[in-house]
């Protein structure tokens, strides 16, 4: 468990690569400039704690198509939890973070406008395909 574990850890920067190379990441870096940084750092973490909840690494029986087809949520929801704390940065405090008023379609609509569900894909896909996600079968790569 602990294998597995350290390798999905390690799969971040190599998710965080492949959105590089495929330039998921510049509308990102465009719309937040200042921001970039910690806005990645939060959606990596929370990436990572959703994967470990959704897929935990002990688990013995994952299906592997059930799993790919969340994998989007995983990504659409770490980029949700990403853009909602980014206030929080900006030193705007616990009462601009939950005013409603801000939070509009636009909110909802930005991660996906921003690939996060993609990136969430991948980052699955490599969990799948190095076979950290727990399941029994084989994993597609030795």
């Amino acid at each position: 468990m602990i294998r597995r574990f350290t390798i999905r850890l390690a799969l971040l920067p190599v998710c965080y690569l492949l959105a590089a190379v495929f330039q998921l990441n510049h509308l990102v870096y465009t719309l937040l400039k200042g921001h970039y940084f910690f806005y990645q750092t939060v959606f990596y973490a929370s990436m990572f704690s959703l994967s470990l909840i959704a897929i935990p690494p002990q688990r013995s029986s994952v299906r592997r198509t059930l799993v790919l087809s969340l994998s989007p949520v995983i990504g659409y929801l770490s980029g949700l939890i990403a853009f909602f704390l980014i206030p929080l940065q900006t030193g705007a405090g616990l009462g601009k973070l939950l005013d409603i008023r801000d939070i509009s379609y636009i909110f909802f609509l930005s991660p996906v406008l921003t690939f996060a569900w993609l990136i969430g894909f991948y980052f699955v896909l490599l969990i799948v395909f190095l076979g950290t996600d727990g399941s029994v079968q084989k994993p597609l790569i030795t």
